[in-house]
C-alpha cells in the first residue's frame, strides 16, 4: 500500500495497492481514510464540519473543514502505522476490464508516501532513491494497468481536455512571484484512474442498493449544442465539424 500525492499535500487521505493474480489478472485496492470513524454524528466537530461544508484550499494555506490534528495526524495514511480506512477492491483482467469488485472497512499499513514528482521522475529516469523493490514493482505494474483502464475509458467516449495546471509561487511575505507548471502528468493520471475506478464502483453499489445518492452525470449534447460548437470551432479554423467524442479529443489535443 502506498500514498501518492502532490508534494505540497497537507495530509494523505487515500492510498493504492496492486497485487498480481493468476491468469494475468490484477487486484487493485483503493483505500480512503475513514475519517467518519472518529466524528460522531451530531457532535461539535460534526456540526462545525456541516457549517463549513468543505475544506477551502488557498494559494498558501487551507481553511479546514475538520480539525488539523484529526486530518493531518490521526487519519492521514502515514507509512508504518495502522489506519482505519474504507477500501474498494477491484479485480481486472489482463486488458483492464473489471471482472468483480467489493467494498469493505479495513485497517491498512502504508509502506510509502510518494509525491507525483517522485513517481514521474521514476517513470522518466528509472530511479527512485530509497524505495523498496516491492514499491518499484507495484509502480511499474500500476503504470501498465492505468494505461489500459484509461484507453478503455476513451474508447467508451471519455473526453480528455489536457489543460495545464499551474501553481502560484509566493515569496516569504506571501507576494506572488511567478507560476510553476505541473509536469508530473503521467503520475497524476495513474492516481486519477484509480480514483475514478473506485468512484464508479461505489456509485454502482449505491445505485443498486436504491438509496439516495449524488451522481456526476454528463448528458449527451443536443443537436443545437453540436451545431453551435461546430460554428465556434469553424471560427477557430476547424473546418470539419466534430461528430463524436473521438473528434472532440482530437481537436482538444
Amino acid at each position: 500500500v502506498m500514498a501518492i500525492d502532490p508534494a505540497t499535500a497537507h495530509d494523505h487521505d487515500d492510498a493504492v495497492s496492486l497485487d498480481p493474480l493468476p491468469g494475468g489478472r490484477w487486484k487493485l485496492g483503493v483505500h480512503i481514510a475513514d475519517v467518519a470513524a472518529y466524528v460522531e454524528p451530531g457532535s461539535v466537530i460534526d456540526r462545525e464540519a456541516l457549517h463549513r461544508g468543505n475544506s477551502t484550499y488557498l494559494v498558501d494555506r487551507v481553511i479546514r473543514m475538520l480539525p488539523k490534528d484529526l486530518t493531518v495526524r490521526v487519519c492521514s495514511l502515514l507509512p508504518g502505522e495502522d489506519h482505519l480506512a474504507h477500501s474498494v477492491e477491484i479485480i481486472y483482467d489482463d486488458q483492464g476490464r473489471v471482472l468483480e469488485s467489493r467494498t469493505f472497512r479495513s485497517i491498512i499499513r502504508s509502506k510509502a508516501t510518494l509525491s507525483y514528482e517522485q513517481v514521474q521522475a521514476y517513470f522518466d529516469t528509472g530511479r527512485l532513491d530509497g524505495a523498496a523493490d516491492e514499491i518499484l514493482l507495484a509502480l511499474r505494474n500500476l503504470r501498465k494497468l492505468a494505461k489500459k483502464i484509461r484507453a478503455l475509458r476513451f474508447e467508451h467516449g471519455a473526453l480528455d481536455f489536457a489543460l495545464p495546471e499551474t501553481h502560484c509561487d509566493l515569496d516569504a511575505e506571501g507576494n506572488p512571484v511567478g507560476f510553476t507548471k505541473r509536469t508530473s502528468t503521467e503520475a497524476y493520471n495513474l492516481i486519477e484512474e484509480c480514483m475514478l475506478a473506485a468512484n464508479q464502483i461505489v456509485a454502482r453499489k449505491v445505485f443498486d442498493a436504491r438509496v439516495p445518492g449524488i451522481y456526476r452525470v454528463h448528458d449527451e449534447p443536443s443537436d443545437e449544442q453540436w451545431a453551435r460548437m461546430a460554428d465556434e470551432l469553424r471560427a477557430l479554423g476547424h473546418r470539419t465539424p466534430p461528430e463524436d467524442a473521438k473528434d472532440l479529443n482530437r481537436i482538444a489535443r
